[in-house]
């Protein structure tokens, strides 16, 4: 495919916040680890900081670089596993294209942050992230759609209700969603996943949805703790499931190493160790992998005013898990 002329590739940068007036406490050498944690908190106190502070006792790694995929090859099984059935990835791919005209509907942007209204251009997903979820929705019109985080996902599964007459119903489960987000659910519930009934889970039909964009991190009674050792084992019965920055069989890339999220890890052994149950409906990674994608979404890459690359990749994987025999 001809690239169109003049197309603008866009850049990633970085920028800074500097504080030129702000003291530092005097620093003493602690002598235990709680002066440690003391001194640290004291500091994070004094640059504004207020989330929770995490100490640890051995470093993450020897060699924290990204490993699969970067300084290595891919996760191979993972790979295998995903890419099992590229007939899926392209049916997919052309259920996406097909909606050109309504896409053209919604604002590029960006608009100012929190959108809203679904916006292309943002800081939560890429637009064939946000085009694959309205693209699912009008493909299989589910009585429910059911979300852990919600947020610009969450408008364009209303705008996908809206533009096609849909039966769904959007059940949120985040503990402050913006407005906008609030004002398109029709069931909320407000506290984290951990925190919530788990009977809509249990209440779902096969054709539903279920989307987790938590906080992406395992920890003592989490959203992804829970959702993975007592969610994931209530959809085994063929009920679709997407869960959003995944990058399999890539690792998480070296911007997100300070992040620290473990989210991936854990779904991986549980992919890993159900394999035989699981079967990768799509993921938007694979798009990059597939030599036809860029000739089926040729039509979108040529309205599209900016980089491509953004309608090429994401980070959303949709899998199914088989019940027990």
């Amino acid at each position: 495919m001809s690239q169109k002329s003049g197309r603008r590739r866009r850049s990633s940068s970085r920028s800074s916040l500097v504080k030129p007036s702000l003291r530092l406490p005097r620093w003493d050498p602690p002598k235990t680890m709680d002066a440690v944690q003391a001194q640290l908190q004291d500091l994070r106190r004094e640059l504004g900081i207020h989330n929770p502070l995490i100490g640890l006792d051995f470093a993450t790694s020897l060699d924290p670089r990204p490993r699969w995929g970067f300084s290595q090859g891919r996760h191979a099984l993972l790979e295998r596993m995903i890419r099992a059935a590229p007939a899926r990835h392209i049916d997919q791919l052309r259920q996406v294209a097909s909606h050109l005209e309504r896409y053209r509907a919604i604002d590029v942007g960006p608009l100012p942050e929190p959108p809203s209204r679904p916006v292309w251009i943002n800081r939560q997903m890429t637009p064939l992230d946000a085009a694959t979820i309205y693209a699912t929705l009008v493909a299989r019109n589910p009585g429910t759609y059911l979300e852990i985080g919600s947020g610009l996902s969450t408008l364009f599964a209303r705008a996908a209700i809206r533009d096609h007459g849909l039966r769904t119903r959007i059940i949120s489960i985040d503990p402050a969603p913006r407005a906008a987000v609030e004002e398109v659910c029709d069931v909320s519930i407000r506290g984290g996943l951990e925190q919530a009934d788990l009977a809509p889970f249990a209440n779902l039909a096969p054709d539903d949805l279920v989307l987790l964009d938590g906080t992406h991190r395992s920890f003592t009674n989490s959203d992804v703790t829970v959702f993975c050792l007592e969610v994931l084992p209530m959809l085994e019965r063929s009920i679709l499931i997407g869960v959003h920055d995944i990058h399999w069989p890539w690792e998480y890339s070296e911007m997100f190493t300070s992040f620290y999220w473990n989210e991936q890890y854990v779904l991986g052994s549980y992919l890993l160790g159900a394999r035989d149950r699981v079967t990768v409906e799509f993921s938007t990674i694979t798009p990059g992998l597939l030599p036809e994608a860029e000739t089926i979404m040729a039509p979108v890459l040529d309205w599209w005013p900016g980089d491509e690359r953004v309608w090429l990749s994401g980070g959303l994987l949709w899998f199914r898990i088989a019940p027990l025999p």
